[in-house]
């Protein structure tokens, strides 16, 4: 589960394991852009890039969801400057 991804992540991280979030390739385009979160929220050391065998497409989404998440939070925090 998302959650366990999420506690191992930082298990790893706790006891100074390089730690990674994996999956399949029948994984769907939503659990690959929850991993991103889960990945990114973690600081994960790697990730994979998912779903499918080919890499076009799985690249394309993580990539995508990465650059869609970071553009929330530079948004959240340049308001959060405004305000404060």
């Amino acid at each position: 589960s998302l959650a366990d991804t999420a506690r191992a992540v930082l298990l790893c991280k706790e006891n100074k394991v390089g730690a990674y979030v994996g999956g399949s390739c029948t994984e769907t385009d939503l659990s690959a852009q929850a991993s991103v979160h889960i990945s990114m929220a973690t600081q994960a050391d790697m990730m994979l890039a998912k779903p499918g065998m080919g890499v076009d497409e799985a690249f394309s989404i993580v990539g995508n969801e990465q650059n869609r998440l970071l553009a929330m939070l530079n948004r959240r925090r340049a308001q959060n400057e405004n305000v404060g």
